[in-house]
């Protein structure tokens, strides 16, 4: 067509760019190409037509709504609004002020209105549209312009608050719909979506769904999947999701919806903004409160840039960062007044009755909850249960299941178990009518009431509450975790682990009334022990055996990504600057990247690994003179968890001797932390004889076992910071003289070997590492950290130890044993590296926070960038910096560990001073060196829990491979040499500072 007008009219014609100005409408409806259409506009209508065209020109009205609806596309809604007043001046003239042409003009502004929040004015519009374009009502040819007024009534009545004639709009509007012969413009799929919205907050949520699906499917049909289009749709889909509770899905429409928003938009649009709070509600549904702030802030500057401080959207917004800020445990008295300002803004622009309104002071409820203020969260909670009961029709109500949940809070504070279960059960029947007995909310409102019963001495409604909330848990952990990254993991599995610890303090007290008590509490600490530890390790085997080359190039390009923000976060603001880096979101795209193959990676886990173990399949493991010991850390519950903590060993044999799990109680846990920890550590390291930790530590669980030569145990909490072999027992003995234990991070290891799920390399390799030059400058540095020659012997003795039996071995000592060597390792059969290790608390960090630039602060929250390995080069870094590890190379942290390749790796051996150490987590062990070579593949690892005499740690080694490789067995070889070295060295601090993890 354009070819055509050109050879009619030529190029320079209005006639010509009229029929360009189609072009870019088109451009503007059905594609994501506004930078053209904008040049489209700018040259064909203002810079030719809009000079000569006659505002009764046919098609004048038609191009100033669709520069409205560009500017409103690009944030830039005052051009709309004057363009729309434009149009409107425009249709008057031609027409009249009763005219369906006018009306639908107006009913346009409305709309736009609505959006920049002046409400105001939208309803003395809609009001005028609706007045002229009742007129159409009979008419099937024009009704439809009705059709969409009552639409936008609704949509304008729901923020006012008055959902029931919105309701009644709405239902009119539908009659009508289905009378209109002709729709004039009108967009179905649009009206459906904005439709949802409303019954989203109707509570109409199969409807939702089913209306949106269509719609997701329609669009994408016409547009593309990455279409703007989709922008509502998606972010209406992801808000239904989180209302039901499958964050999941609610998870994946987020970030695509984002994605498209940020593509189309930019990051500055009001469109992004919309995304953001949606990620934000996700985040804080997770747990995950850091990612939440962060979102929210973003958010809330887009909508303050583009509708000032006064806005709706941003009074939402500041609801919602007041109520993360509160999860984040920031001061309550700071976050009132965020609250304060959000209802301020509410009740000026929609007044105090309004839902808006309710759910502001029920989110400050929690505030004045946190702060024991409850006679003040009682009056706010009634007040927002007041509006919600006139606003909504009762039997729809599920707004108020949280003002209930939380009146049940107050209610248990006060120690008021009975109005506290009334109001749980009624807010549990309301989740069940409109839910589903699996939802998120239904099931923490068990876990609310099974606590109120058990304060109440009604153990069967406990358990039976409690029960039915694990399983759901289990279920989500089951089906949801693949979508999450190890950080988001980890989030999540702090909101629901407390409520399998008060579990196990009903299981102790009711397993006489209820045996089977004590085998679930068991098979929990099977399913959920070192349970992030697992979730990666199950990830990486079924990427590397999957031989799907994409999946596995995906994977390789995470773990790039990853090494790549330990540089950038290293790096100074100037770096930074100069490479155009932005460690923000260059963390967004790895942690994106992360949760995408790990989802992928569920695609390829086998049948076996759908089976749950239990402590029967454990117990079919043992042999008759062997163990199995999972340590639970505990807290006592009485109405809340105390500080008081309990140690609860539950054991299995197979002996024939035991029909059940037993149990090893040690109630003293505070002081075996703290007393009890600190004294058995100076006792090794100032070498005197420890009269206390045998009796504390060990005797409690040898006592109940009794003597057997194998016990396989799972530590926890403290028992992760000691080596029980090297507790002195008395007469000159110590326990490893007596028990052979095997630690191990989960006891259903034993079955999971049985099952053949891991297999070594069967060629005999050895990357061994030693004495690294750790001052590479001609300047020779502050010399600080000190050469380590012994270890150097070491390594050579154990090279030639090693080629005399027919090991191939790579070695690098000196000035080859640098980092980037230790990054090309291949799944060596044994990797070898004796040099210093280090591991920085936390409180160190803390200590110094005003000498650390914000990136430091940021990468040192993770304890896996903590704790590493000195290689050359690493004085030179130490010379530098006393935290920033990774500014160049020469340290390897545990962070970097994680990403080697050591699927195939049989044993590591970190020959190294306090390689054991690292932040302790309950449950879950030690985030260290320790976790990153096991999750680097690793099945055997030996490190140390002390600072290490040279040359004791020397001929320990020799001796340990020496016996290794006359006998095959490592784990005995590794006994054996330790009792040998004790001769020689009879101190614990020398012989019994390594100890070994994981199976043989």
């Amino acid at each position: 067509m354009l070819d055509i007008k050109r050879v009619l009219y030529g190029e320079e014609t209005p006639e010509y760019h009229l029929s360009r100005i189609k072009l870019g409408q088109y451009y503007l409806d059905y594609t994501n190409k506004f930078n053209t259409a904008d040049s489209i506009f700018q040259e064909s209508f203002f810079g030719v037509v809009k000079p000569v065209i006659d505002i009764g020109h046919v098609d004048y009205v038609d191009i100033l709504n669709s520069l409205a609806k560009f500017y409103e596309s690009n944030d830039e809604y005052a051009k709309a609004s004057e363009v729309l007043d434009e149009a409107l001046m425009v249709t008057r003239t031609m027409y009249d002020n009763q005219d369906y042409e006018y009306g639908l003009e107006l009913e346009k502004i409305a709309n736009l209105q609505i959006d920049i929040g002046e409400y105001d004015k939208a309803d003395n519009n809609i009001k005028e549209a609706l007045t002229i374009l009742e007129n159409e009502r009979r008419n099937n040819q024009t009704v439809i312009l009705y059709v969409r007024a009552l639409e936008t009534s609704a949509r304008l009545k729901t923020i006012q608050g008055f959902l029931g004639d919105a309701e009644d709009d709405l239902r009119l509007s539908q009659r009508l719909f289905y009378r209109a012969d002709n729709l004039i413009g009108y967009d179905e799929v649009s009206s459906n979506i904005k439709t949802a919205n409303l019954f989203i907050t109707f509570g109409r949520y199969s409807q939702t769904e089913e209306i949106l699906l269509s719609a997701i499917e329609e669009y994408e049909k016409l547009y593309g999947p990455d279409s703007r289009n989709l922008i509502k749709s998606l972010t209406s889909m992801g808000s239904l999701m989180i209302v039901q509770g499958d964050y999941a899905e609610a998870d994946k429409y987020g970030r695509r919806v984002n994605g498209i928003a940020v593509e189309t938009f930019g990051e500055s649009s009001t469109k992004t903004a919309a995304t953001l709070r949606l990620i934000t509600d996700i985040n804080t549904s997770l747990g995950d409160y850091d990612q939440a702030e962060d979102r929210i802030n973003q958010a809330i500057e887009i909508l303050e840039n583009q509708f000032g401080r006064q806005h709706i959207d941003v009074a939402k917004s500041l609801s919602q960062l007041g109520l993360i800020k509160l999860y984040r445990n920031d001061d309550p008295a700071t976050i009132e007044p965020i609250f304060d300002e959000s209802k301020m803004i509410i009740s000026g622009k929609l007044g105090d009755t309004n839902p808006l309104y309710a759910d502001v002071l029920t989110n400050l409820a929690e505030v004045y909850i946190a702060q024991d203020r409850h006679a003040e969260a009682f009056d706010v909670l009634n007040q927002a249960y007041d509006i919600w009961e006139l606003t909504v029709d009762k039997k729809k109500n599920v707004n108020k299941t949280k003002i209930l949940v939380l009146k049940g809070d107050v209610y248990y504070y006060l120690k008021n178990y009975v109005e506290a279960e009334s109001n749980y059960n009624q807010a549990k029947r309301l989740y069940e009518n409109f839910f589903n007995d699996n939802h998120p909310d239904y099931v923490k409102v068990l876990s609310k009431l099974s606590k109120v019963y058990y304060m109440q001495g009604d153990a069967r409604k406990a358990k039976r509450s409690i029960d039915e909330a694990l399983a759901n848990y289990d279920t989500f952990i089951q089906f949801y975790f693949p979508a999450l990254s190890e950080r988001e993991k980890a989030k999540y599995w702090s909101l629901i682990k407390s409520d399998y610890e008060f579990y196990n303090t009903l299981a102790l007290e009711l397993m006489e009334e209820f045996p089977e008590m004590r085998h679930e509490m068991l098979n929990h600490a099977l399913s959920t022990k070192a349970l992030l530890l697992n979730s990666s390790l199950k990830i990486r085997s079924r990427i590397m055996g999957s031989n799907d080359e994409v999946l596995i190039s995906k994977y390789n390009q995470w773990q790039n990504q990853k090494e790549y923000l330990t540089v950038a976060l290293s790096m100074s603001k100037e770096q930074l600057t100069e490479n155009e880096i932005d460690p923000a979101a260059l963390s967004s795209q790895v942690e994106a990247l992360e949760r995408e193959i790990s989802e992928k990676s569920e695609i390829f886990k086998n049948s076996f690994e759908e089976t749950k173990v239990t402590w029967k399949n454990v117990q079919q493991t043992l042999k008759p003179n062997e163990v199995a010991i999972e340590m639970i850390r505990m807290r006592y519950f009485d109405h809340v968890f105390t500080d008081s903590i309990l140690y609860v060993g539950i054991y299995v044999k197979n002996d024939g001797s035991q029909n059940e799990p037993d149990l090893i109680m040690i109630n003293n846990g505070v002081e075996l932390e703290k007393r009890y920890f600190k004294y058995y550590r100076n006792a090794i390291i100032f070498k005197i004889e420890d009269k206390f930790s045998y009796k504390n530590f060990w005797e409690p669980i040898v006592n109940e076992v009794g003597s057997y030569a194998t016990i396989y145990l799972s530590a926890d909490g403290v028992y992760n910071q000691i080596n029980l072999e090297a507790i002195y027992t008395g007469d000159g003995k110590y326990v490893i003289d007596n028990s052979n234990i095997i630690m191990v991070s989960n006891t259903k290891e034993l079955y999971l070997r049985q099952q053949n799920l891991t297999v070594g390399i069967e060629q005999n390799e050895a990357t061994m590492v030693g004495n690294p030059k750790f001052y590479t400058s001609a300047s020779g540095g502050s010399a600080e950290v000190g050469q380590l020659p012994g270890t150097e012997i070491e390594i050579e003795q154990l090279t030639t130890l090693l080629s005399s039996s027919g090991w191939y071995t790579d070695t690098f000592v000196e000035e080859q044993a640098t980092e980037e060597r230790i990054k090309q390792l291949n799944n060596p059969k044994v990797f070898h590296i004796a040099t210093h290790g280090f591991f920085t608390p936390q409180q160190v960090i803390e200590s110094n926070k005003e000498a650390l630039g914000s990136l430091e602060t940021t990468a040192s929250q993770n304890p896996l960038l903590r704790t590493g390995l000195m290689l050359s080069g690493a004085g030179d870094i130490l010379d530098e910096t006393n935290f920033n590890y990774n500014i160049e190379n020469g340290i390897l942290t545990a962070y970097e560990a994680m990403n080697l390749n050591l699927d195939n790796t049989d044993l590591v051996v970190l020959s190294a001073c306090e390689t054991g150490l690292g932040d302790i987590t309950s449950g879950e062990g030690v985030y260290g060196l320790q976790r990153a070579f096991i999750v680097a593949g690793a099945k055997t690892l030996i490190m140390s829990m002390f600072k290490v005499n040279d040359e004791a740690t020397q001929k320990l080694m020799v001796s340990f491979y020496k016996k290794w490789l006359q006998t095959g067995n490592k784990r005995q070889a590794f006994v054996d040499a330790k009792k040998e070295l004790r001769s020689e060295f009879p101190d614990p601090k020398d012989w019994g500072a390594f100890i070994m993890i994981g199976l043989d």
